[in-house]
């Protein structure tokens, strides 16, 4: 896959590598081709290839090959991935075809890695694209890599949901467990389809390779007098009769009927057997080495623009992490003269009272100080953004928030009173408040619905909670303001049997759900997932039909592990 990308990559920035030969195309498909605007011949081309290779001659083989060749030069100039990767599997057909089956497998499976990148995801594509590599692997002797591929299809069958599309792929593994001669997992498979009388020929021959496994099936279980009517009864209408006559030869000849193997063996005399020749191929070959020469020699020049970009990446890296790290000196030195304090005091009982007022003042004035040390970051987080032609606009716009976050407890803390707890219902209308001024757009207001009845939360545990909170309204930002008008949040926090039950939900709509999926499985959820085993809560997802999403968290006012 990280070829493919490179490819692709390197082909936007260069003139074509590979020029079509004149005269491959008629003159029909010229005259339809000039109507046509350049940013949309790619798919001209791969339909064209695939009418060619459909003659099954040397010389359609050849044409077809000029046509996938120009429509992947097409697709990686105008970044079509979908193309490219159908065009992949066209130049591997081809290699196939004509026995050269290294290069067959190469093409297969950089469509492999393609249509497993892709989204969204089509299980029959991928399945598809195994059996391609399967098929080419038995075909060149290897049985392990075959056997491999092949079982990889068995894993993947239920991910197919369309019954007759699972039995044509158990129809397929079949016949290359018995084409690798391992025939108990042939057996196993077959006999799930044997008693399928609806088999026909669609994208791969289906109808013949029932006929062909359904033989063999007979054979090895030792019924002698079902070998041969199925063979029979699919050259009655199969165009794809070859294959079909060599396997009745070689089962009249096993059962002993030599005068019927005669003449189907006349018969595969006269047939006429398609092949390309090693001129027009190792043209081919030349060319696609040429051009993979070219790409190598222009690798360096793209590998120092990606080297000048993740510099200035590590440079913005290093700025952030050398501000943290002066905040944390000075929070650490401020943290030792109140230590320090704090030993000279206790060394004289007279002075305890005023040693309490000195901690207390002490207290404030970290807090004060670290709530200072996060708006300078905030502030110089800013002055980046607002440089010119920067691309993470919106990934510091979320670290903003969740410094401002942090920055929003401290100051809650220090101009709190009892400078213990802080109040929830303060604090989360604060936040939310922030937030949407950083992130929302003010044409589609957010309404806010908090209640937290007049609960109240530590320092410690209400940071770790404030993050997690943070990451929900995020996603719900993303992936629910830009469907809805009169989008809502929704917050509460309830003390119940001695623990609180923090929920949060939005109002999610149905167009919003399947995006809301990847949220669900991504990056946010499983952040929020490690905040709430840091506070050692309880935490449930769950998503409606309607595509509203709700949190749970349950958590004690204390750590059990402290």
């Amino acid at each position: 896959m990280f070829r493919i990308l490179i490819l692709s990559a390197l082909l936007l920035l260069s003139v074509p590598l590979v020029k079509a030969q004149d005269g491959f195309l008629s003159d029909y498909a010229k005259e339809q081709l000039s109507g046509i605007p350049p940013e949309q011949q790619d798919s001209f081309y791969l339909v064209q290839g695939r009418y060619y290779y459909a003659f099954y001659t040397r010389e359609s083989y050849r044409r077809a090959m000029e046509c996938y060749l120009e429509a992947l030069r097409l697709a990686i100039q105008y970044k079509h991935k979908a193309i490219m990767y159908q065009c992949y599997f066209g130049i591997g057909s081809v290699y196939d075809a004509n026995n050269n089956l290294p290069q067959a497998v190469r093409y297969y499976k950089m469509h492999y890695d393609g249509v497993l990148q892709a989204r969204p995801f089509n299980a029959t594509n991928v399945l598809r694209a195994t059996y391609n590599i399967a098929a080419s692997y038995a075909k060149a002797g290897d049985t392990a890599n075959a056997s491999h591929y092949t079982l990889k299809m068995g894993q993947m069958l239920d991910w197919l949901t369309d019954s007759t599309t699972k039995h044509r792929y158990s129809l397929l593994i079949a016949h290359l467990f018995s084409i690798t001669g391992q025939q108990d997992d042939f057996l196993k498979y077959f006999a799930q389809i044997q008693d399928r009388n609806d088999f026909s020929d669609g994208e791969l021959a289906y109808g013949r390779l029932f006929a062909e496994e359904k033989s063999r099936y007979a054979l090895l279980k030792g019924q002698k007098d079902q070998v041969i009517p199925p063979l029979l009864n699919e050259l009655a209408h199969t165009k794809d009769s070859i294959p079909l006559l060599n396997l009745l030869h070689k089962s009249y000849a096993r059962l002993g009927q030599y005068k019927e193997a005669y003449e189907v063996e006349q018969l595969l005399v006269d047939a006429d057997m398609r092949s390309m020749d090693r001129a027009t191929y190792g043209d081919i070959n030349y060319r696609l080495l040429e051009a993979d020469n070219l790409l190598k020699q222009r690798e360096n020049a793209e590998l120092q623009l990606n080297g000048q970009e993740l510099q200035w990446q590590s440079s913005l890296l290093y700025a952030l992490a050398a501000l943290l790290t002066t905040g944390l000196v000075i929070t650490l030195i401020l943290y030792r003269r109140f230590r320090n304090r704090n030993r000279i005091t206790t060394e004289e009982n007279k002075e305890i009272r005023e040693h309490d007022e000195s901690n207390s003042l002490m207290l404030k004035e970290i807090h004060h100080r670290v709530k200072n040390n996060l708006q300078i970051i905030s502030s110089m987080v800013e002055m980046q953004l607002n440089k010119p032609g920067n691309d993470l606009y919106f990934s510091m716009r979320e670290i903003q928030t969740k410094m401002r976050t942090l920055a929003i407890a401290h100051q809650m803390m220090y101009e709190g009173e009892e400078m213990k707890e802080v109040d929830m219902q303060a604090y989360f209308e604060n936040m939310v408040v922030m937030t949407l001024e950083l992130l929302a757009s003010s044409s589609n207001p957010v309404e806010q619905r908090i209640q937290m009845h007049d609960n109240k939360l530590g320092l410690e545990k209400l940071i770790i909670l404030a993050l997690a909170v943070n990451e929900m309204l995020i996603n719900s930002l993303k992936h629910v303001l830009p469907y809805v008008g009169g989008c809502y949040i929704a917050m509460e926090c309830r003390l119940i049997d001695g623990e609180y039950h923090f929920t949060y939900s939005d109002n999610g709509p149905e167009a919003a759900a399947e995006g809301n999926v990847a949220t669900i499985t991504g990056t946010g959820i499983r952040l929020i997932h490690k905040l709430a085993k840091q506070m050692d809560a309880k935490i449930l997802v769950e998503k409606e039909q309607s595509g509203k999403i709700q949190y749970l968290m349950i958590f004690s006012k204390t750590n059990k592990r402290q």
